[in-house]
């Protein structure tokens, strides 16, 4: 009697070995598929740049057209990724605004089509200010006008969504771009020369 007691104990104990190994084995697997899953869905930061660091504006008599010629690449070996409701806050970087003055306004630029991996596009939005004084500001007319360029930084707003697949997940409400050291004028020459400025994802 006491040696078949024995016998059961040891196989209960050999069963929760059993289990326990097998606990093990199934935690590995779930952690490995996660983190797999998690690799291929990791956020790729788009890289934003604007062409030859300007902005063109066009002066009309009673209007004044906006137009960015922007660069975008999408630098992920695994996954497309989409750019939507994209918009664009444009803020005079001079001492010189007035106080109480507007030195900033913003231009909606569309949605960005599918980027496949290791894709690179080029994308020109245009706008045109039907009332420049509401829509810019007095600040931005005076200067463009008078045939100045103004300094400035602009922030490219929109959200950032990763294909992969027929999967997509939506990684960010809202990405942000700073570009820094933009120059805004009415001389044609500001979009064929200078280096393209890279933006920075915030």
């Amino acid at each position: 009697m006491h040696k078949e007691e024995e016998e059961e104990k040891r196989f209960r104990w050999l069963d929760l070995v059993r289990y326990a190994a097998a606990g093990v084995v199934a935690s590995l697997a779930v952690a490995v598929l996660v983190g797999a899953v998690l690799e291929v869905l990791r956020p790729d930061e788009l890289d934003i740049s604007v062409a030859h660091g300007s902005v063109l504006a066009e002066a009309h008599a009673k209007s004044i057209k906006i137009r960015i010629h922007l660069f975008a690449s999408n630098p992920s070996g695994r996954a497309a990724i989409r750019f939507v409701n994209i918009s664009t806050t444009i803020a005079a970087d001079g001492n010189d605004v007035p106080m109480h003055t507007r030195r900033n306004f913003s231009i909606p630029l569309g949605d960005l089509e599918s980027l496949a991996p290791l894709d690179a596009i080029g994308w020109l939005a245009a706008k045109s200010m039907k009332a420049p004084m509401e829509e810019m500001g007095g600040y931005f007319v005076s200067k463009l006008a008078d045939g100045k360029s103004i300094a400035v930084t602009m922030l490219i707003q929109g959200i950032r969504i990763t294909q992969v697949g027929r999967v997509s997940t939506t990684q960010d409400k809202v990405i942000t771009y700073t570009c820094l050291g933009i120059t805004l004028g009415v001389d044609r020459s500001l979009i064929s020369t200078g280096d393209k400025v890279h933006c920075i994802n915030n």
